[in-house]
């Protein structure tokens, strides 16, 4: 497949790649190319097929069929340890025998690295994760992040030109995994390296990730900067799966193609109010259509807006959840079914006004639902 003129190869490239396990299909015909120096995510739920791709590209597992190119070479054949990357698991991995300082040489020494440069290539890394002082210590001396650290330094020693990262983050507490997930992104930066990352926590891929690629039943059924995927997600499971959404099912209308607007009858129980919702395409009109509404893009008042406000509908709150820099109110809707709306605490007493069982209305801007047709 050529490049466009103009157009750098990518570092890697997935070129119809399968996967079955007996008669699980873990990997169904994905397409994918990753730049030198990006930093990708592969996000999605367990099972849907993230770990076995990238487990194709270390050498770990055979596809069943399609390519596997790195820097332009197919890497079909290429054993494992002969392939220039490396992966850092989710486990750590670090040998318990052994001090930090050995477990980083451990692959160095494998490769017959001479000794002189083995010190060197240690020290430096050791200097780059920043963890001087704990070269003579053995893994069950270290706290989670000294572990997390050191098994990036083994990682990153040998040089390779893509770094795996299988969950790196899991095992550690939350408030070390949020400071770490800056670290990491700084470090990829800083060394030029390309990462990809294999996670099912949609925080960490949006926080480090310059491209997330979302999976679904072993297919790719997204690609983007986490802004636009999580703005625009282009299936119901990515609205679902990234981010917080209260999907609206409902049939599609008339189109206002001069001001791009589209009538959706929503089906909300007994009720079938009417929405107007933005739209550059018209689905066809009787199709089954998904709205999807982030909780921060619902407006909330305890009194009835002005008339002509488009798209309110009258709820009762149901519960409110204090999360510290917001509260989260879930409200019952007149036909069934709850949406979630989100606000945030800008004052010391969030919420004040408002109590469950109390009547209420939400709306939202025609702009601010997405329009999904699949």
């Amino acid at each position: 497949m050529a490049e466009p003129p103009g157009r750098p190869a990518p570092l890697i490239r997935f070129e119809g790649v399968t996967k079955s396990f007996g008669a699980a299909r873990a990997v169904a015909g994905v397409d994918l190319d990753i730049a030198q120096g990006e930093f990708f995510c592969l996000l999605g739920p367990s099972g849907c097929g993230k770990t076995t791709l990238m487990r194709t590209l270390a050498g770990f597992e055979t596809p069943d069929s399609g390519r596997i190119l790195l820097d332009g070479a197919d890497l079909a054949g290429v054993p494992a340890h002969r392939r220039p990357v490396n992966m850092m698991f989710q486990s750590y991995a670090l040998f318990p025998h052994m001090s930090v300082e050995a477990n980083i040489a451990f692959g160095l020494r494998q490769d017959g690295v001479p000794r002189a440069e083995i010190a060197e290539r240690v020290a430096a890394i050791v200097r780059t994760v920043q963890i001087q002082g704990l070269e003579k210590r053995r893994p069950h001396q270290l706290s989670g992040g000294q572990k997390q650290r050191v098994a990036l330094a083994r990682a990153l020693v040998k040089r390779p030109l893509v770094l795996l990262l299988d969950e790196p983050l899991a095992a550690l507490d939350r408030k070390l995994r949020e400071d770490t997930r800056f670290e990491l992104k700084e470090l990829q930066a800083r060394l030029g390296l390309t990462f990809l990352m294999v996670t099912h926590d949609q925080d960490e891929a949006m926080a480090m990730a310059d491209r997330i690629g979302v999976m679904e039943k072993g297919r790719l059924v997204q690609v983007g900067a986490p802004a636009e995927v999580y703005e625009t997600p282009a299936t119901r499971g990515v609205a679902a799966f990234v981010g917080d959404s209260t999907l609206i099912e409902g049939v599609a209308g008339a189109f206002d193609g001069a001001a791009a607007r589209l009538r959706v009858r929503a089906a909300l129980g007994a009720s079938s109010p009417e929405f107007v919702v933005a739209a550059r395409e018209a689905p066809a009109e009787g199709s089954a259509v998904t709205l999807a509404l982030r909780p921060e893009k619902l407006r909330l008042w305890t009194e009835p807006p002005e008339a002509g406000t488009p798209n309110v509908l009258e709820a009762e709150v149901w519960d409110l959840g204090y999360l510290g820099d917001k509260t989260l109110v879930r409200l019952r809707l007149p036909g069934g079914g709850t949406v979630r709306v989100s606000r945030l605490n800008a004052s010391r007493r969030p919420e004040a006004g408002l109590s469950a069982h109390q009547r209420a209305w939400i709306g939202f801007d025609p702009a601010d639902a997405v329009l999904l047709t699949r």
